[in-house]
């Protein structure tokens, strides 16, 4: 199976704009939704570009942009005095693109998450992993579907 390519899947305008637009925490957060739903989204989108295989074009509503923002912004100031630390350790870019995946992961139950493998998540043997865990199933799960003006919708 090919590894998973954002740029395959979001509109190359839309994948421009949310790189200037979102942190790295939150633009992990998306690239780890749209991993999770690719095949549910395939199905809802019956206007492929070209063959299925070279990608296909969708982009979020504006309301799904902004939940993002909050969402993750919300997350990464309850989880801040969690972070900081870890991020002094490893470096802030690292630290917050895999916390933005795992928060997607643990927040939505993928089976993965803060909790599994993460060397960084590891090396603090003080219940980061949990308390990190506990952060992201308080913010409550989010399905990402596509709507009927076919845009993205949380």
């Amino acid at each position: 199976m090919p590894e998973f390519q954002i740029t395959h899947v979001l509109k190359p305008s839309q994948y421009q704009t949310l790189k200037k637009e979102l942190s790295i925490f939150a633009m992990a957060y998306v690239t780890a939704a749209l991993f999770t739903e690719e095949e549910n989204l395939k199905e809802s989108f019956d206007a492929f570009i070209g063959d299925p295989e070279d990608g296909f074009s969708l982009e979020f509503s504006d309301q799904a942009i902004q939940q993002i923002k909050t969402d993750c912004a919300e997350f990464l100031t309850l989880a801040d005095g969690i972070l900081e630390p870890i991020r002094n350790e490893f470096g802030g870019c690292t630290v917050d693109e895999h916390a933005g995946r795992d928060f997607w992961y643990t927040r939505n139950g993928h089976g993965c998450g803060f909790w599994d493998g993460e060397e960084m998540w590891e090396h603090f043997d003080k219940g980061d992993d949990k308390a990190l865990t506990k952060l992201a199933k308080e913010q409550g799960e989010v399905d990402l579907y596509m709507g009927d003006d076919g845009k993205l919708h949380f």
